[in-house]
C-alpha cells in the first residue's frame, strides 16, 4: 500500500493524522515549503493542476515530467531527499479544454492522465465535471463515465511502465480550480445520500471497465463541507452543519478497506457518533459469546455483506472489549 492509503487508513482507525497537499508551482512558495521539512522525515505532497501543468506546457510551461525535475531540484537545493516527495495531479480532465467538444476534449485529457502517471504521479485526482462545448446537460452519470475512462488509462500506463499504482479521488461536486470566482456567501453542504449516489456512480462506471481493484484504490471522494473561498472572501466553515455527511462518508464502502487489509476491527468503517447496533441484547452468562453464526449487512434492504463469525479477524468477546 502506498503512503497515502496507510495515513487515510490510520485517520479512519482514529488517529489524529492527516497529509497537507501543497499545490503549487511557484518557486519561492516551493523553496518555503520544502525548508520547513528539513528537521522531520514526514512524505511531502506536492501537486499540480491540470492548468498549471499539462502535456502541452500548462500556463508554466512545465510537461509533468519536467514538473518533477523542477520540484526535485529544489528538494535537493533545500536539503530535503526528494524520495520523500509524493506527487499529485489535481483537477485531471477535461477542463483544460472545455472549450473543444467533448470528444477532442477527452483525448486530450487522456494523454495528459498518461503523461502524468507515466512521470510518476501516484496520487490522481479525476475531475470530469467540467461541460465541454458540445455538452447541452452533464450528468454525474456521465462525469462518473469519463472518470473512469480517464482511470482505465491511468491504470494501463502504470502497469506498462511499471511504477506504483495511484490512488485516486473523485467527486463530482468539485469546487472550480483556483476557487470561486465571486463570492457566493453561504455554500451548500453536499447531502449525504448526494455522496453516496456519486460514490455508487462511479464504483458501477469503474466495474463496466473491469477496473474493481482500482476502485479499491479511492482514497477521497470530493464532497463541499461548507467553505470555499473566492478572489474576494473565506466562506467560514461550520463543522457542525457538516456533521451529517462525515458520518455519511464515513460509512462508504471500499474508502475503509485499509482498515481490513491492517488487520483492524471494522467498526471505524461502520460507526459514527450516536450510531448503534439496534438488536436484542442477550447476557453472556445465560448465552455464552458466539464463536459460529451467519452475519450480514442489509442497507435498505439489499444484501451488502454476508459471512459467518468465524470469517471475523477478531473474535467476539474482542469486539465487545
Amino acid at each position: 500500500m502506498s503512503v497515502l492509503t496507510d495515513i487515510v487508513a490510520a485517520n479512519r482507525l482514529g488517529q489524529a493524522t492527516g497529509i497537507p497537499s501543497w499545490c503549487t508551482a511557484h518557486p519561492q512558495t516551493l523553496v518555503a515549503i520544502l525548508s520547513a521539512y528539513r528537521g522531520d522525515s514526514s512524505p511531502i505532497l506536492i501537486e499540480a493542476t491540470c492548468n498549471q501543468v499539462n502535456q502541452f506546457g500548462g500556463y508554466t510551461g512545465m510537461t509533468p515530467p519536467a514538473f518533477r525535475a523542477f520540484v526535485e531540484a529544489i528538494a535537493r537545493a533545500e536539503g530535503v531527499d526528494p524520495a520523500r516527495l509524493v506527487l499529485g495531479g489535481d483537477h485531471l480532465g477535461p477542463n483544460p479544454w472545455r472549450r473543444e467538444p467533448a470528444a477532442v476534449a477527452m483525448e486530450k485529457a487522456r494523454a495528459m492522465v498518461a503523461e502524468y502517471v507515466a512521470a510518476g504521479f501516484c496520487k490522481i485526482h479525476l475531475d470530469a465535471s467540467m461541460a465541454c462545448a458540445d455538452d447541452a446537460a452533464l450528468g454525474d452519470g456521465e462525469m462518473a463515465a469519463r472518470a473512469a475512462d480517464l482511470a482505465q488509462v491511468s491504470e494501463e500506463t502504470a502497469r506498462r511502465c511499471g511504477g506504483p499504482m495511484p490512488v485516486y479521488v473523485i467527486g463530482t461536486e468539485v469546487p472550480v480550480p483556483g476557487g470561486e470566482v465571486a463570492g457566493s456567501g453561504a455554500v451548500q453542504v453536499t447531502r449525504p445520500d448526494a455522496a453516496a449516489h456519486v460514490h455508487q456512480l462511479h464504483r458501477e462506471a469503474f466495474a463496466r471497465r473491469g477496473l474493481k481493484a482500482a476502485f479499491a484504490r479511492v482514497v477521497a471522494i470530493v464532497v463541499q463541507p461548507g467553505v470555499d473561498f473566492s478572489n474576494h472572501e473565506v466562506m467560514a466553515f461550520d463543522p457542525a452543519g457538516a456533521t451529517g455527511l462525515s458520518a455519511a462518508v464515513a460509512t462508504l464502502p471500499d474508502l475503509g478497506q485499509k482498515a481490513r487489509d491492517m488487520g483492524r476491527p471494522w467498526d471505524f468503517g461502520k460507526a459514527f457518533d450516536e450510531s448503534a447496533p439496534v438488536t436484542h441484547i442477550h447476557p453472556v452468562a445465560s448465552h455464552g459469546h458466539h464463536s459460529t453464526g451467519n452475519i450480514w449487512l442489509k442497507v435498505n434492504g439489499e444484501m451488502r455483506q454476508q459471512a459467518d463469525l468465524t470469517d471475523m479477524i477478531w473474535n467476539v468477546p474482542d469486539t465487545i472489549a
